[in-house]
């Protein structure tokens, strides 16, 4: 869900970019075989097929003996670089090619019930969140933050409580499981933190339409969203 999140909000940043007139001059006919049909749909169908040769490859190997625990983190780290690097020299939405091509990875592995029991999604998100974060703490606009008042604290309020929590508490009638379940979905709506695809979109945003606005509104929201979801996920 995460990934697919992620990597389908790009042709919807680009069009809002387009409608700006930042990025193609405006012309939405490029918009839509560009960014839509070339860097995002020809993408996914790439990556699939990345993801699953090297899943078949991966394997083909562990069955032979040639890969343990260690290898296979060192693989699958591999495959993400190759999906990352590879898709963006071609200009292609990376961020859709790393999740489909993954999907596609993990598809063909998960089938093997000799890989079931190597967990490496744990190991691989320590080393790529981690850094972010400390860059973004490098990089936090403080001042003008500050200098934005009270609106930043109106923002931060307003987006974290109706970002999720009324679309779902409309939704209750259609979804039966959650009817009379009122905290199950208070709880749902409530829990969807703000992350890395956010700053990169962001600073993409603020490269492309040069306003200095991208950067500063959603880094203070990213930041708000680690600090308030981090401390009310621990349990009581």
């Amino acid at each position: 869900e995460a990934g697919a999140n992620d990597g389908f909000a790009y042709p919807i940043v680009f069009l809002a970019l387009y409608l700006l007139g930042a990025e193609g001059g405006g012309d939405l006919s490029q918009w839509l075989t560009k960014v839509l049909l070339y860097e995002n749909i020809l993408c996914a169908i790439l990556a699939y097929g990345v993801g699953y040769g090297c899943g078949f490859l991966m394997k083909k190997t562990h069955k032979a003996g040639f890969l343990n625990e260690k290898t296979l983190l060192s693989f699958s780290i591999g495959v993400a670089l190759l999906l990352l690097g590879g898709f963006h020299l071609l200009k292609m939405n990376a961020i859709i090619a790393v999740f489909v091509g993954g999907f596609a990875f993990a598809k063909d592995i998960t089938a093997n019930e000799d890989l079931k029991e190597e967990q490496v999604q744990e190991t691989m998100e320590r080393l790529t969140t981690i850094p972010v974060f400390f860059i973004l703490g490098l990089m936090l606009p403080w001042q003008e933050w500050y200098s934005m008042g009270w609106t930043s604290v109106w923002i931060v309020i307003l987006i974290l409580f109706l970002r999720r929590i009324p679309a779902l508490l409309l939704l209750m009638p259609v979804m039966p499981q959650f009817r009379k379940k009122i905290y199950s979905v208070l709880l749902m709506g409530w829990f969807g933190p703000i992350g890395v695809a956010a700053l990169y979109y962001a600073v993409l945003s603020k490269d492309k339409a040069h306003l200095e606005d991208a950067w500063i509104v959603p880094s203070l929201i990213v930041v708000a969203s680690t600090v308030v979801h981090g401390l009310t996920s621990v349990p009581l």
